[in-house]
């Protein structure tokens, strides 16, 4: 599900050091995933930060979308079209082993992705369903996210050091990324038919469903990208929804701020402070200025000597008027 596999012109770019017509033909392709790599970083960071920041958003599904976010960073990070850029327009040739590096990490971190996904899926369900055995599993969410990371380290070490020793056919991350989307999607179907059947029989759900709506999304854009990029339909195709797949952290963002209320209310604050901040900054320099005039004004009354004399004899006048 990665470009990688649309367009293998790697070895075929570097092993001259020089750039073949074949790569030249790609790199526009490389520049427009480079860019939407970055905006999707960016797009996480907001999410990570509004989650940290407010406390209502402290919730345990949020604690694992967090987790799910910080995955798909490390993602965004490895993903070779960066490296392949820089590579060429430097003309250094691309070790094969690092872009087997590179290949088996976005692979390890998307298989992260899945994993968080999966178990806010298996949250939601029980949640909903099972609330008993909800409250027995929140107990232990601890723990079960570092069991996640260090599977997820662990397995990333071992992938390297496969690549290092020049074992470039290392299938394992591929058939595991296969059986983990395999087991999500699955489990989507099944919570996604069963709301199907309660709202047809008008039996309203009382939790949120936007937890599992952030899941479906990333279970269609993960499916299209496998879909166009196995059976290679048209090439343009597969590019545009390889960049769908590179842009679900902002369908991401867009779901949670038109469904989620909490999430929607500490972005309101936030532009709501900033606006704030702004209109307070602007009245204290109003003020400011407003206040260094009336001193300049009150000093330059006291040291004007035509206005004192002129004061004086008034005031004498009228006395004498008296």
């Amino acid at each position: 599900m990665d470009y990688e596999n649309i367009e293998d012109v790697t070895n075929s770019t570097y092993e001259d050091g020089t750039n073949s017509s074949e790569y030249l033909k790609v790199l526009p392709h490389e520049i427009v995933i480079t860019v939407i790599c970055f905006v999707g970083l960016c797009t996480n960071v907001a999410i990570i930060y509004i989650i940290l920041k407010f406390k209502q958003m402290h919730a345990i599904p949020n604690i694992l979308l967090e987790n799910w976010i910080i995955a798909d960073i490390c993602s965004l990070i490895v993903t070779p079209s960066t490296y392949r850029i820089t590579f060429a327009l430097a003309n250094f040739k691309l070790n094969p082993s690092f872009l087997c590096s590179l290949l088996n990490l976005l692979t390890v971190f998307r298989i992260s992705e899945i994993s968080f996904a999966t178990v806010i899926v298996i949250d939601w369900i029980t949640n909903v369903y099972y609330p008993k055995i909800s409250k027995g599993i929140k107990l232990y969410y601890k723990h079960i996210i570092t069991c996640l990371w260090i599977a997820a380290i662990l397995f990333a070490g071992v992938s390297v050091d496969l690549c290092i020793n020049y074992i470039f056919y290392f299938y394992i991350p591929e058939v595991t990324e296969l059986v983990s989307y395999s087991t999500l999607l699955v489990l989507v179907l099944i919570a996604n038919c069963v709301r199907i059947v309660m709202k047809c029989k008008k039996k309203p759900l009382e939790h949120s469903t936007h937890m599992l709506t952030l899941v479906t999304s990333l279970v269609v854009t993960y499916f299209l990208g496998f879909v166009f990029t196995v059976f290679f339909i048209h090439s343009v195709l597969a590019i545009f929804v390889v960049c769908l797949v590179y842009l679900s952290t902002i369908f991401t963002f867009l779901i949670l701020y038109f469904i989620n209320k909490e999430f929607q209310m500490c972005i309101h604050q936030i532009f709501r402070r900033s606006n704030d901040d702004y209109a307070d900054s602007i009245l204290d320099a109003t003020n400011r200025n407003s206040n260094a005039g009336q001193n300049n004004s009150m000093q330059i009354c006291f040291h004007n000597p035509v206005q004192e004399m002129l004061g004086s004899v008034y005031y004498n006048t009228n006395n004498e008027n008296q």
